[in-house]
């Protein structure tokens, strides 16, 4: 009897990255996944390269105008050096992970698409808040779009901005001991992501 393969999913998309509050465009990340494999591709925008202040982002990024290719591992980031040094670090990842699953769970508990189960390196990445980001660098999907953010957690009230630090470090310990709600998963969702899981009270 002739078996039918699953076919591959296939995601692709393109961000625009800016250095800080300076507003100057810096160049364009591709990025892309094709079941298991992750791709990134970086290119250095005409106007940076032009800029007589520019320089290359990091020593495995050297300014060309040519797209850097770069393939990530189980040890390694898709994204190049300094791309990759605004992804969160292990506790911003186990925050995500818990958050995205709780998330799954009560769109199928009301019947609803839970979408993938797997998350990408891309997701990581733009999993923090734009404000508390390691780094200079920002991400906008294009040039007319404001900057990229984790978007409003319904579990918290709108315009919310100023978490308390007591509220945050109960927060952080209730994941430790995986006893976190979804109230705590909502309180930390970007503020407790980046890099050393430092969490930011603007």
């Amino acid at each position: 009897m002739a078996t039918t393969k699953k076919a591959k999913t296939s995601t692709t998309r393109t961000l625009l990255v800016y250095l800080g509050d300076s507003g100057l465009e810096v160049g364009e990340l591709q990025f892309s996944r094709q079941g298991q494999k992750e791709v990134s591709a970086f290119r250095y925008s005409p106007a940076w390269l032009s800029n007589p202040d520019c320089f290359a982002l990091s020593p495995d990024l050297p300014l060309s105008t040519d797209f850097q290719y770069r393939t990530g591992s189980k040890e390694t980031s898709t994204f190049a050096g300094a791309i990759a040094e605004t992804e969160p670090d292990g506790w911003g990842r186990r925050v995500i992970n818990r958050a995205h699953a709780k998330r799954r769970k009560a769109e199928k508990d009301v019947g609803r698409d839970a979408g993938s189960a797997q998350l990408s390196d891309l997701d990581y990445l733009l999993g923090v808040l734009d404000s508390s980001r390691i780094g200079a660098l920002r991400f906008k999907d294009n040039a007319d779009s404001p900057f990229l953010d984790v978007p409003h957690d319904d579990n918290l009230p709108e315009g919310t901005h100023e978490v308390p630090l007591q509220t945050l470090i109960q927060a952080s310990q209730a994941v430790e001991s995986g006893k976190e709600t979804a109230m705590d998963l909502a309180y930390l969702n970007g503020r407790g992501t980046s890099l050393g899981g430092t969490l930011v009270v603007e």
